[in-house]
């Protein structure tokens, strides 16, 4: 097996951790998306589409996700 992950797993992964943590998020503050939207100043489209794996998230919008719901940006990245 090779060290290398194919850039297709490897958004997967990247997606999968980053809607893992929206969920987190979520439950914790007992939110809604649109309250996670509204709070970090995005749609509640994009929140969506995060939680459903259908779009990526630019490194701005994991900062302003952390910010909104009180974490670190790390948690929203798979550990290696």
């Amino acid at each position: 097996m090779s060290a290398e992950r194919e850039p297709d797993e490897i958004d997967r992964k990247l997606s999968e951790s980053i809607s893992s943590r929206i969920r987190k998020g979520l439950a914790d503050k007992g939110w809604s998306a649109a309250d996670l939207a509204r709070e970090a100043g995005c749609s509640a489209m994009l929140i969506s589409q995060l939680l459903s794996g259908k779009s990526g998230a630019s490194l701005a919008t994991v900062v302003q996700l952390a910010k909104a719901l009180g974490c670190s940006v790390d948690e929203f990245f798979p550990e290696s």
